[in-house]
């Protein structure tokens, strides 16, 4: 998870296999997503998601990329996605999200 001033973004994960926010791999949220805060869905618990940056979380929720946004929605978005500026393909509308730690990713290895 990573914040941003509007909101909260998802990277790619593993991160060795996320774009590098260069202008050779191109930008960061080319591989990541936007995490929609919508009004039927959770509501954000801020301080727990501050402690959460840069960390692994577990996001469940309905997901919905460009080629499912309604045209009149694409024009709305500057950049023809989602958050704020447009700049992100997918978003997720989340109902969980969990921190996942490393004593659970041991345990959904075995």
């Amino acid at each position: 998870m990573n914040a941003k001033p509007e909101g909260y973004e998802f990277l790619h994960d593993p991160k060795s296999e996320r774009r590098g926010d260069d202008e050779i791999e191109g930008a960061i949220y080319r591989s990541s997503g936007w995490l929609a805060f919508e009004n039927g869905s959770i509501q954000p618990h801020l301080a727990a998601l501050e402690r959460w940056m840069g960390k692994r979380a577990r996001v469940q929720g309905i997901a919905q990329t460009k080629n499912t946004m309604p045209i009149a929605s694409r024009e709305f978005h500057h950049h023809g996605g989602f958050g704020p500026p447009g700049f992100w393909p997918a978003r997720l509308e989340p109902y969980s999200i969990q921190r996942v730690t490393s004593e659970i990713r041991r345990e959904e290895i075995v």
